[in-house]
């Protein structure tokens, strides 16, 4: 892949979203976020001119190339650039913590970080050491992310597993690294997406991914990326295997080779 610092940037053909189970991964136009407050780490990088992030204390990481707002804080992101990418990454993502440490913290607060240069590319081929995770964790880790088991309770998914409810969310969240509820709303998410992908009507694809109601799905959906559901119509939305190959994904789509 050439180096995207030395490549011309470009507009996707169409805004366009990557799923990976514990990542997302936007291209396109700013879409007008407001002020919100999302559950995992964004990564917001401008394909040209900057972005801003600016929390609800007033802290800002003033213009950059590349900006880092940390998961539950309460901020909205604004930009001079028309495009941009947009990395969601859930707390049990292997690259979290590597895109946190790529960017520099502002000297006011910890919740902010910026790069005065792209850094999307440099996350990619970065070993880590595995969490130890229990078997059973690990099978219904797999099955959550492939959209099974979405609709089951707490106490069902426990006793599937051969443990005591509060066992079983403790197991869970030592394997993981989330609490098990936290980790079921993303897979949730990601379920529901899909299947709007595929064609599926917003009340259909709320419902088979567990959610008890489209409004439910909705207000889980823009408390998380800041935007509503219906707005998934106007992309393009792949899945991936895990977060690299939508970076990687990504990259190809907005950065051609000079001529």
């Amino acid at each position: 892949m050439p180096d995207p610092r030395d490549c011309h940037v470009r507009a996707p053909a169409a805004p366009t979203l990557w799923l990976a189970p514990t990542s997302a991964l936007y291209a396109g136009p700013l879409l007008g976020v407001g002020t919100h407050r999302g559950a995992v780490v964004c990564l917001g990088e401008a394909m040209r001119a900057t972005l801003t992030a600016t929390t609800s204390s007033r802290h800002s990481t003033g213009p950059s190339a590349a900006i880092l707002v940390e998961a539950g804080v309460s901020h909205r992101i604004d930009g001079d650039c028309d495009r941009a990418l947009f990395l969601y990454l859930h707390p049990t993502d292997k690259l979290a913590r590597r895109a946190a440490n790529a960017l520099e913290p502002l000297p006011s607060t910890s919740e902010l970080r910026r790069a005065p240069r792209r850094v999307l590319a440099s996350l990619l081929h970065v070993e880590h050491p595995a969490r130890p995770i229990d078997a059973r964790v690990k099978r219904l880790v797999e099955a959550m992310d492939a959209g099974e088991h979405l609709e089951r309770s707490v106490a069902q998914i426990a006793a599937r597993s051969s443990l005591s409810k509060s066992r079983f969310m403790h197991v869970f969240a030592e394997s993981v690294g989330v609490p098990f509820r936290r980790y079921r709303l993303w897979a949730r998410l990601r379920a529901a997406t899909l299947s709007i992908a595929r064609g599926a009507p917003l009340t259909t694809a709320a419902l088979d991914a567990g959610f008890a109601t489209p409004s439910h799905f909705s207000e889980a959906f823009r408390s998380m990326f800041g935007v509503v559901p219906s707005q998934l119509r106007a992309m393009t939305i792949v899945a991936t295997r895990d977060t690299s190959a939508s970076i990687e994904a990504a990259l190809r789509e907005v950065h051609s080779s000079p001529t």
